[in-house]
This record gives C-alpha cells, sequence and structure tokens, in this order.
C-alpha cells in the first residue's frame, strides 16, 4: 500500500469479456499461460502488455482462450482503475477496493460487487466506488 502498488493473478474464462475500463496508474501485465487480448492486439503466454496512465481499453478472451495474467499495477495517488459497466455505472477500483477483496473468493468477490451496485442509490449510480 505505501508503494501504491497492487499485484494479482487475473484468470480470464475463456470468451470472456471485461468492463471496458480506465487506468489511473501504470499496468504491466505478464502472460502466464493461455492469451488474452485487447484492441486486437494478442497477449499470448510469456508475453507482456504496458498500459500507460489514461489508457481506455476491454480485455478479452477469444476463439475458446482462457488465460492466466500476472498483474502490477502502480498508482501515482491510491486511484487505480475506473470500470465502466454497459448500464453506465461506474465502478472505483482504489487501494481501499483492492484491499477489501484481497481475500475473497470468486464468489465472494461477485456477491460483493453485486451488493456494491444494488446499494447505490439511483441518483449515484454512475459514482459507484468500491469500498
Amino acid at each position: 500500500e505505501e508503494d501504491r502498488q497492487v499485484v494479482f493473478l487475473q484468470r480470464f474464462a475463456k470468451n470472456t469479456q471485461h468492463l471496458q475500463h480506465t487506468h489511473y496508474c501504470t499496468a504491466v501485465a505478464y502472460t502466464l499461460s493461455g492469451e488474452w487480448c485487447y484492441d486486437g492486439r494478442p497477449f499470448p503466454t510469456h508475453h507482456v502488455g504496458f498500459e500507460p496512465y489514461g489508457s481506455t481499453h476491454i480485455p478479452e478472451t477469444l476463439h475458446g482462450n482462457v488465460a492466466d495474467v500476472l498483474v502490477i499495477l502502480t498508482s501515482r495517488d491510491h486511484r487505480f482503475i475506473e470500470a465502466r459497466a454497459d448500464d453506465g455505472t461506474v465502478i472505483e477500483l482504489d487501494m481501499e477496493f483492492f484491499k477489501t477483496i484481497k481475500d475473497m473468493t470468486v464468489a465472494e468477490a461477485e456477491a460483493f460487487m453485486a451488493a456494491q451496485a444494488d446499494a447505490t442509490p439511483e441518483s449515484e449510480q454512475d459514482t459507484l466506488v468500491g469500498a
């Protein structure tokens, strides 16, 4: 936390598409296995993706691919990613968000995200904060 870094393993299921998101950090993504892509650029096993501050994209797996990706996010100020759901809801993935979910199972994290969205008043649906 002091270094404003988050390190995690991202598992992509086959034929999945993540939310469009904008980086308020730099990201280094090393593909441990499988293949994922964004903006038409594939990242197969042993390839590195670099996502600069301010970049916006939609990571995905295609053609039956799955992937395990080691991700290192480095922030200027504890803000990391702003994700945008299809309905326009904005989800802020800041240091507090990552601290909250760090020990959760996938099922617990999914339930947490659903509860956060359900608990947000309609007047604030575009500024959901994940903590």
